[in-house]
């Protein structure tokens, strides 16, 4: 018998079983996950979302695109941890939605984060994000600034 064709022949049926083994863990997956978010429940009753802070989009130079969450702290900023702008060339910030399909959109190039910002450690993981000013946020009933401290907490 040849050992070459046999070898050759019994690496392609592990090849095989290895590909039949990833699609079906694949459709395994795609059925387990959910196809439709669920609303939000309290006390047992399904609640409408009626207000949302900011939704972050930060679109690196790689155009791989990161999301994070932001809390809006003025009209022109948005706070948010340095670990989802580092790297990025500018911001995409949505507000005012529930969903990704109502939000409104502005884009920003202006941003700065902590200077002793670590990404290893996460240290210092702050970063504020500066809206420009054609394109300042509407503050209605749906989106409004997050409360922020007066002074230094009581020593």
């Amino acid at each position: 018998p040849d050992y070459r064709k046999t070898a050759i022949k019994s690496e392609l049926v592990d090849e095989m079983k290895l590909a039949l083994v990833f699609l079906s863990l694949l459709v395994s997956g795609y059925q387990a996950a959910p196809h439709a978010i669920v609303p939000h429940v309290i006390n047992g009753s399904p609640q409408i979302v009626q207000h949302a802070t900011a939704i972050f989009a930060s679109l690196s130079e790689s155009n791989l695109g990161y999301f994070g969450g932001g809390s809006i702290i003025s009209d022109r900023h948005v706070i948010t941890g340095a670990n989802v702008v580092f790297g990025a060339v500018s911001v995409l910030i949505g507000y005012g939605g529930t969903t990704f399909a109502t939000l409104t959109r502005v884009t920003s190039p202006n941003f700065f984060i902590h200077s002793a910002f670590n990404r290893t450690t996460l240290d210092n993981d702050i970063a504020i994000v500066v809206i420009p000013m054609a394109s300042r946020i509407v503050f209605s009933d749906a989106v409004r600034a997050i409360s922020l401290p007066s002074g230094a907490p009581p020593s």
